[in-house]
């Protein structure tokens, strides 16, 4: 039987939400919980309960166990996982007697000396003489295999040395070899060495400083001819000097016959050897040839021209641009270039008498022959062609293009084009652009625009600007004045003409736009207003005129539609009434055409939007009432689809459907008083096959079904009912007396196999956790309120199927399971490891004390072995040892390495120590003992205990000392 109030199937595996009780109920045989194995489906791991059994609860880790470690109980069901230890303390390991290999797989290993001073932590030493194959090493570091990755980086060996400490020094590394004929110090047979990096490009790459030291004579620098060539060498060495010399080397390689030259402070520069023959000489030079000789570089470097070493001007070699620096920031190429010299600044001029008169103009550009010569004290305009703004004398203007502005004189211009703005002499803030622009009936204006000859402005620069389109005639109230014709082009939707509200009143238009036409249409307006309540008619080519509303029609007046219309009927409701009708319908709507292919077709369309006016307002897409009174029946809506493939008579593709409520909350809500009704029923008239209720998912895929099957059905579902809930429980039956899952309502508890459970989930039979390509697991889940971590057991690759009983009683304190070749569980002793963590001393004491560390407790009747280790230093007391328990005896032996000596049943009374002393040989011993100790009646602790055998110096039990006890009985 099982209870479990929540079950989960994640991939196959069964995650249990509460404590599971798994027992055989009705069975003659034991039931358990079984784990198939992933790629089988017979093999399987089983738990299975012993035949006789006391109820306990083991309680599971909290966390998944280290490798190798075991399960421990502590006698009260809590397991914890525990390691067995056989270390040995590094202090205690002995000489080697062979050769051997360590393989310590991954396993790192860190030593530790964190209270170390005044000695080597690790000595490494050998005073044997030397093989004379050369194979000698004290020390061999040797790291091989793939790197895991492209970018790895391993190390062979790191050394690091951060002492702390103001004025000490720390060495990383400190090698010396003397005594042979060579001695070497350090030795790197292959790879880079980089020194300041981790990263060396060369065989020796030093980041920083390289300091020769010298010893009596200056150290060199020698760079050693090829090998092949002999061992020759080209040095660099310092003579004796007054103080420090650093030469910086150019940044690039001279040209040829060029020398190495220095600027007095050590920065060196390669520099052409000047001769007479070949150098430009102050007097001149002869015998020159144009393009053999010449002034300049052979490099990528500037060539700087100075007058009374200031620069004036220079030509830049990656542009090959002329830079001049002249007074005032002014820049002036050509000849007669501001020739009446402008104490104004930051001005250009560049071409032949360009900005010719400037005086205290700042901030202009002049480019082209006489541009702008006449300019005298106007600022900031900018003159670009052949006697461009030649007469300028005002400020802010701008011509482009050959005599562009050539009479301008006003301020604010711009002028674009060839003689734009030629014969405009005065005026202010005017824009031509264009070949010979203008505006030929005033040349003073201001505030006037000319593009092209075809488009024409006034007041341009103020707030209500007027701009005639093929006309510089704007009609008086007019903002935009176009002669011809006005085309709004459309560009993938038909192009609005907009016209906006008074800006006051908000931001809406009235627009005009044309829908798909087959012909261009021309629609001509009357030529005076209508009549109030008028409306335009056309006379079917576009002419338009007034005309008077013409009287309503009767409704069986109206003919066929000619073609496709739309009616706004705006806020005015119709009412069609038929109160004498009999025996007919009112409104028929039918068509017989065939439907077309896009889906579209639809006989009455009703659609509904818009805003509603307050929150709780409800609206209508259709009402129907049928309210006839008498015996008969009324139907509000009959609908019915036939003929197709897919008939649906009524289809709600979204909405909420209420029936006997106005105000459904869920997709279908059916609300009436409906005590002892049927609300839904479901009728196979058939005697086979089945009927169902559908669940589908959010892609109309069945998800889920509710329903039964007729008795004459075949298969899976053949004369049963597979889903249904009978008096607040959910029943899945296979039939009338069997459940296969069983859901009590009252508590939740689920039954496989049971009508009633008793926990939440109760299992009658074994429990199987069937793979789906990897094995299933049995999940047990901390309290919620400490996360969603849990315990699993899963079973691993297997040949055949094995079943665990478990054993029939509660475990102790410190036991752990233990198999059998069968599979049978039972509960065993696991051994404790006690160890010392500090040193302890006893000087000039003979009497027995406890040692304050090496005790562990026992309980009555019990049988234990014990094996310990004490490290003993001091050699005048010497040491004695007992061992004291509640109760009970003891037969200890042991082999003292102090002196050598084996004694047979050393201590056999409790709290006695052996009448033999244990000498402490050379400052320092071993005390090994082990034996058996089997308690009485009582429990208790058992005590070491240990004193010095003569009062005498100091006798000290070191840290790391240690016991090893085990219970087996």
């Amino acid at each position: 039987m099982s209870y479990v109030k929540h079950i989960i199937l994640i991939g196959g595996i069964i995650v249990l939400m509460h404590p599971v009780v798994v027992c055989a109920q009705g069975s003659t045989t034991q039931q358990g919980i079984r784990f198939i194995h992933p790629n089988s489906t017979t093999n399987a791991i089983s738990l299975v309960p012993p035949s006789s059994i006391t109820s306990y609860t083991l309680t599971l880790p909290g966390t998944q166990g280290a490798a190798s470690s075991y399960l421990m109980n502590d006698g009260s069901g809590n397991l914890s996982w525990q390691t067995l230890s056989s270390s040995t303390a590094l202090s205690g390991i002995t000489a080697a007697t062979a050769t051997n290999s360590i393989n310590s797989s991954n396993f790192g290993q860190t030593w530790a000396w964190n209270t170390l001073a005044g000695t080597s932590a690790l000595t490494l030493s050998s005073t044997s003489t030397a093989a004379a194959s050369n194979a000698q090493t004290l020390l061999n570091i040797s790291l091989s295999g793939a790197n895991a990755t492209a970018t790895q980086t391993t190390y062979g060996m790191q050394v690091a040395n951060t002492h702390t400490g103001t004025s000490s020094t720390n060495i990383a590394g400190y090698f010396t070899a003397s005594g042979g004929t060579n001695n070497y110090g350090l030795i790197v047979a292959s790879g880079n060495v980089g020194i300041g990096t981790t990263t060396p490009n060369a065989l020796l790459d030093v980041k920083g400083n390289v300091l020769l030291t010298n010893g009596g004579t200056a150290s060199e620098l020698r760079l050693y001819e090829p090998s092949a060539s002999g061992s020759n060498y080209t040095g660099f060495k310092a003579q004796a000097q007054t103080a420090d010399v650093t030469y910086t080397l150019p940044a690039a390689d001279g040209t040829s016959g060029y020398a190495l030259t220095t600027n007095g402070s050590g920065t060196l520069s390669w520099a052409a050897v000047a001769n007479s023959s070949t150098a430009w000489m102050r007097a001149g030079n002869s015998s020159t040839t144009p393009g053999t000789d010449f002034v300049g570089t052979t490099d990528a470097q500037d060539l700087m021209f100075k007058v009374n070493n200031t620069e004036r001007f220079t030509l830049k070699q990656s542009t090959g641009f002329l830079h001049l620096n002249q007074t005032n920031q002014n820049t002036m190429m050509g000849y007669q270039v501001a020739n009446a010299s402008p104490s104004g600044g930051a001005n250009t001029g560049i071409g032949y008498q360009s900005l010719y008169n400037l005086t205290t103009g700042a901030s202009n550009v002049a480019l082209g022959f006489v541009a702008m010569s006449q300019n005298q004290t106007g600022s900031h305009n900018t003159a670009l062609g052949t006697v461009a703004l030649n007469a300028n004398t005002g400020s802010y203007n701008v011509g482009i293009g050959s005599w562009s502005g050539y009479w301008m004189t006003g301020s604010n211009n711009t002028v674009i084009g060839y003689l734009a703005g030629y014969n405009h002499t005065n005026g202010n803030w005017n824009i031509f652009i264009g070949d010979s622009t203008t505006i030929p009936a005033s040349t003073t204006g201001s505030n006037l625009l000319n593009i092209g000859n075809s488009i024409y402005g006034t007041n341009i620069s103020t707030a209500s600007p007027k701009i005639g389109i093929a006309t510089s005639s704007i009609a008086s109230g007019a903002t935009l004045d176009v002669r011809g014709h006005i085309a709004l082009s459309n560009a993938g939707s038909a192009s609005e003409l907009r016209l906006y509200e008074p800006s006051a009143s908000g931001s809406n238009y009235t627009a005009f736009k044309a829908q798909a036409q087959t012909a261009d249409v021309t629609y001509t307006l009357p030529a005076a207003d209508g009549t109030s309540g008028y409306v335009l008619t056309t006379n079917g080519s576009g002419t338009l005129t007034w005309s008077a509303i013409s009287a309503s029609t009767a409704l069986s007046g109206i003919t066929a539609a000619t073609g496709t219309n739309s009616i706004n009927s705006s806020n005015y409701g119709q009412t069609w009434q038929w109160n004498t009708l009999a025996g007919t319908s009112a409104l028929t709507l039918s068509s017989t055409s065939t439907a077309a292919a896009s889906n579209a077709q639809t006989l009455l369309n009703i659609a509904l939007s818009g805003a509603n006016a307050t929150a709780s307002q409800i609206t209508y897409g259709m009402q129907v009432a049928n309210t006839h009174t008498g015996s008969g029946t009324n139907i509000a809506g009959y609908f019915s689809a036939s003929g197709g493939t897919n008939n649906y008579a009524l289809v709600v593709p979204s909405g909420y459907v209420g029936i006997g409520t106005a105000t459904p909350s869920k997709p279908l809500d059916v609300i009436g008083n409906l005590s002892n009704s049927n609300i839904l029923s479901v009728t196979n008239q058939s005697n086979s096959g089945y009927s169902s209720v559908d669940f589908m998912n959010d892609v109309g895929a069945l998800s889920s079904t509710f329903g039964f099957a007729n008795s004459g059905t075949g298969g899976i579902f053949s004369g049963r009912a597979y889903m249904n809930s009978y008096n607040n429980d959910f029943v899945l039956t296979r039939n009338s007396s069997e459940y296969s899952i069983f859901i009590q309502g009252s508590s939740g508890n689920i039954g496989l196999g049971t009508n009633n459970p008793v926990t939440k989930l109760d299992v009658t039979g074994t429990t199987s956790l069937s793979n789906t390509g990897t094995a299933s697991e049995l999940r047990f889940y901390e309290p919620s309120g400490s996360g969603s971590n849990y315990t699993a057991f899963k079973a691993g690759t297997q040949s055949a199927n094995v079943t665990y009983t478990l054993p029939t009683s509660v475990p102790t304190t410190n036991q752990y399971l233990e198999s059998d070749a069968s599979g049978n569980l039972s509960w065993k002793f696991s051994p404790q490891f006690i160890r010392k963590t500090a040193d302890e001393s006893l000087s000039s004491n003979t009497t027995l004390q406890d040692d304050d560390e090496l005790q562990f407790s026992v309980g009555a009747n019990e049988t234990w072995e014990i094996i310990a280790d004490l490290d003993v230093y001091g050699a005048s007391g010497a040491i004695k040892v007992a061992i004291t328990i509640s109760s009970g005896t003891l037969h200890v032996y042991t082999f003292q390495e102090g002196n050598g000596t084996e004694q047979g049943e050393w201590l056999t009374s409790s709290g006695t120590a052996n009448t033999n002393a244990i000498t402490v040989v050379d400052a320092k011993t071993i005390v090994n003992f082990k034996g058996l100790i089997i308690t009485g009646g009582t429990g208790g602790t058992v005590k070491i205990r240990w004193a010095q055998n003569s009062s005498s110096g100091t006798t000290t039990v070191k840290a790391n000392s240690y016991m090893v006890v085990k219970r087996w009985q």
